[in-house]
């Protein structure tokens, strides 16, 4: 038996940064309307909306996870709307 590897990439939407640029970006369009940051005018880290997303992806997935274990820590953590 192997273990095998998953990887979530490219949530649907991507922007190419150079290294001088600052990496924020604007913008509402998207499937999921819950993270707190999404907005046309406040520049944001996409990098951090990753990391929600993919917490609310796990928590959509494993809605039935058991409060306390070690990926309902996960889920949480990733999909909280704190900085």
């Amino acid at each position: 038996m192997v273990p095998v590897n998953y990887y979530f990439i490219d949530f649907g939407m991507s922007t190419r940064f150079t290294s001088e640029s600052p990496r924020l970006v604007t913008g509402t369009l998207g499937l999921d309307r819950e993270p707190p940051e999404l907005s046309d005018d406040v520049p944001y880290d996409p990098f951090k909306l990753d990391i929600f997303l993919i917490g609310n992806l796990i928590r959509g997935v494993f809605h039935n996870v058991r409060h306390g274990s070690s990926l309902s820590v996960l889920i949480e953590v990733t999909s909280s709307n704190s900085s």
